[in-house]
């Protein structure tokens, strides 16, 4: 089967565009001594936009694309209704239907890293805030449904995908592929999968039960390992090349 992809010139754009936001997240890294940490206003608009549960992505790779398109589309039928117009296309057609979504993508990476990166550079200020919510009026209900829509589904995916390859960065695997392997018995996957991101274990089912089995039995060898990454920062040592790296990691 011919695997349809995007021109190379689109593909280098999508992931060029994303570089400048993960490597300002690394190098806030450097600064944390290893640990990878988002703003508190970050956080403020998860818990607003209800997207805490980010973590439910990593048990499949194709979820954390499909989210994607959760950000342009109303529902799961849509989506369906969507590959299967895509499934009649000529390869040329599709070709350019991906040149097309790359280029969008493009797009959103700029919106993201205006509207969530940069949070703490934004007018917090009540007088800001003021300001803020007399543009929001501005919009229609339905208007406003569909940016908290796109907001929440495009913060997941950024969350998600931003640690899909620290994981690779830092364990040569990506998230997915731990989680899955975790699942499927190996402990080691299990504490590196905690390592990338502490929120698995309050979030992915296996884990939690899995971990809280661990402290009803009392499996000590199991927890001391567990904790150990608990408390250990996700990188070790000064990140100097962040971009080369994490180019590296997502290609």
């Amino acid at each position: 089967m011919t695997k349809i992809r995007p021109d190379l010139e689109h593909v280098i754009k999508l992931y060029g565009s994303s570089l400048p936001d993960y490597s300002y997240i690394l190098k806030k890294a450097n600064s944390h001594n290893g640990w990878v940490r988002f703003s508190p206003r970050l956080y403020e608009l998860m818990t607003k936009y209800k997207c805490n549960n980010y973590p439910e992505l990593y048990q499949d790779e194709a979820r954390i694309q499909t989210v994607l398109f959760r950000a342009f589309l109303d529902s799961d039928e849509q989506i369906v209704e969507l590959w299967n117009e895509f499934g009649v296309l000529s390869q040329e057609e599709q070709s350019q239907y991906l040149n097309e979504f790359a280029e969008g993508s493009n797009e959103l990476g700029k919106l993201i890293d205006d509207n969530l990166m940069h949070l703490d550079d934004m007018d917090w200020s009540p007088a800001g805030q003021v300001k803020a919510q007399k543009e929001w009026d501005k919009f229609s209900e339905k208007e406003q449904r569909q940016i908290l829509r796109f907001s929440q589904y495009s913060l997941s995916f950024s969350l998600a995908s931003f640690h899909n390859y620290l994981a690779v960065m830092v364990h040569g695997k990506k998230l997915t592929q731990l989680v899955a392997e975790a699942m499927a018995g190996n402990q080691t996957s299990f504490c590196y999968a905690v390592h990338i991101d502490k929120s698995i274990l309050d979030h992915i089912p296996f884990f939690k039960q899995r971990h809280q089995q661990a402290i009803q039995q009392g499996d000590e060898d199991f927890l001391g390992l567990v904790n150990y990454r608990i408390q250990s920062p996700q990188l070790k040592g000064r990140v100097r090349h962040p971009y080369t790296l994490y180019a590296f990691c997502i290609t």
